[in-house]
């Protein structure tokens, strides 16, 4: 089969990462096995509530964030990317990565809320990620953020809540939590 056009040749069975391919590195003939093009994958997960109705409450003092908590389930993800409904939190592969965040909430009136993705396992915020959202009434309201991130060790990311007055009620009723890997 050394002569036979790859268009003429069968059809592989189902892949498990062992087979080997030919490529050319550095100007010479080398193999790998098609599992180590793992490393070259871009991950994405997400994370999602649909119709939740689980009121939580911000801190109690005003402008401390505290994790949003109303996620309930895991969205599609490969790549090293892990989501954890059950905790709230993306855990990422290091990378730079597209976050996004979108959410309909309803709270008391007439206060601000602010919202940002943190880095829970280095203890850091993303600062390219807050978002803010004025209650004009007890109505749903929208509110979500969209950024680039970058993380230098496996992290787990999470969505976080302040308010700027004391201690407020909300209810997030819809949300998703993505993140896409591109580097």
């Amino acid at each position: 089969m050394a002569d036979t056009k790859i268009s003429l040749m069968p059809a592989a069975a189902t892949l498990d990462g062992t087979e080997i391919v030919p490529l050319v590195q550095a100007g010479a003939n080398v193999q790998t096995t098609i599992s180590s093009f793992n490393s070259f994958a871009r991950g994405y997960g997400s994370i999602y509530v649909a119709g939740g109705s689980t009121v939580q409450t911000t801190s109690g003092t005003a402008n401390t964030y505290t994790q949003v908590t109303s996620f309930t389930t895991n969205g599609v993800a490969a790549g090293g990317v892990t989501p954890v409904a059950a905790s709230d939190k993306i855990t990422l592969a290091t990378g730079v990565y597209s976050i996004t965040f979108s959410a309909t909430f309803t709270a008391t009136n007439n206060h601000t809320f602010l919202l940002r993705c943190f880095n829970s396992t280095a203890g850091t915020e993303f600062v390219n990620t807050v978002s803010k959202n004025h209650s004009q009434s007890t109505d749903p309201h929208q509110v979500g953020f969209c950024a680039i991130i970058t993380t230098v060790t496996t992290s787990d990311v999470i969505v976080q809540i302040a308010c700027t007055d004391t201690s407020q009620p909300f209810t997030i009723t819809d949300a998703n939590f993505i993140a896409t890997q591109l580097g």
